[in-house]
């Protein structure tokens, strides 16, 4: 059976996790998937995609790159307003025409919420199928909710062997890398929380937040977190109000996860997010205390962690997509 084509414009891999959606395609063999990205993303890329036996390119303005767009059927996934502004400059500078071509883009970052009322005017004009995280379907009604997917299986073998032996501290795990410094993740309340329960000699705590003063690859980030016992993705009203990458692949190693939710919309098939959803200082200082001392109440949570993983999957969200985008 002949691959059909799909191209996937990002700034980089890290971006939207365009590496794992190009890993999705490439997996089910339906599919030939390439990356077409702006730059490496540096330290900002973590690295994001690299281990992965998948294809990429770095644009450039040459006639490999025009071989890829012109082939008529070729399908289109773009991620955010970066990915965007680097397929309009290929397929102006390349001489290739959006009309009629089957175009999906994936709004999943801060750009999108400073630009939505632009680009959706321009994924309506131009007949796109948007895809958009659950904390930004508020800014269209008519984007498709989407969750970006993980290889599950290889999430879950970080985790295994760990388990915490009666005595030892109870690990929680944040990690808002260079984002701490700014609270975008609410980490100055989270920091709180846990001089909170720090105070409470009862509970034996042991706080790790990751990347904030130095800078750790994602394939060092994926074996720590994998070692706490509940981890902290995003809290607050300030925050963005939705469950991350790095939240998802604490869902998907089967940590008990905790995240605000309230600028999400939990619908169809994300229905069940609300498993994970804390909104205050007070809400998860009474969830971390009870996971602390609630043995039934933490492996329920891991329960639930174990099941939403399935949401992440790359077979789930294959099927997911593949019968809702334009191809």
């Amino acid at each position: 059976m002949d691959k059909r084509r799909i191209l996937l414009f990002a700034e980089h891999s890290a971006w939207g996790a365009a590496s794992n959606f190009n890993e999705m395609f490439s997996q089910s063999d339906k599919y030939e998937s390439i990356e077409i990205v702006a730059h490496d993303g540096g330290k900002n890329g973590y690295s994001f995609g690299n281990e992965k036996d998948i294809r990429k390119e770095l644009y450039t303005r040459d006639e490999r790159i025009k071989s890829l767009i012109e082939k008529e059927d070729a399908i289109f996934l773009i991620f955010d307003v970066n990915g965007l502004q680097l397929f309009l400059k290929c397929m102006n500078e390349l001489g290739e025409s959006i009309n009629n071509r089957p175009i999906n883009i994936f709004w999943s970052g801060n750009p999108y919420i400073l630009n939505h009322t632009i680009c959706n005017e321009w994924v309506s004009k131009n007949g796109v199928t948007p895809f958009a995280m659950l904390d930004l379907l508020s800014y269209n009604n008519s984007s498709i909710p989407l969750m970006q997917p993980y290889n599950t299986k290889i999430l879950k073998k970080y985790r295994v062997g760990y388990q915490r032996k009666e005595g030892d501290s109870f690990t929680i795990c944040h990690s808002p890398g260079h984002k701490g410094r700014g609270n975008e993740k609410g980490t100055d309340i989270i920091r709180g929380v846990i001089n909170h329960l720090d105070s409470n000699p009862s509970l034996e705590i042991n706080y790790n937040q990751l990347g904030t003063d130095v800078w750790l690859a994602h394939e060092e980030c994926l074996k720590i977190k994998a070692k706490c016992d509940v981890f902290i993705d995003k809290i607050g009203p300030l925050s963005a109000g939705g469950l991350g990458k790095s939240g998802i692949e604490g869902v998907c190693m089967g940590i008990p996860t905790l995240s605000s939710m309230h600028k999400s919309t939990l619908i169809g098939r994300y229905e069940n997010l609300s498993h994970i959803a804390c909104d205050s200082a007070d809400k998860l200082i009474s969830e971390v205390t009870n996971l602390i001392t609630n043995v039934e109440y933490y492996k329920e949570k891991q329960k639930q962690m174990k099941d939403l993983a399935a949401l992440f999957s790359y077979e789930g969200t294959l099927s997911y997509i593949e019968e809702r985008m334009s191809k």
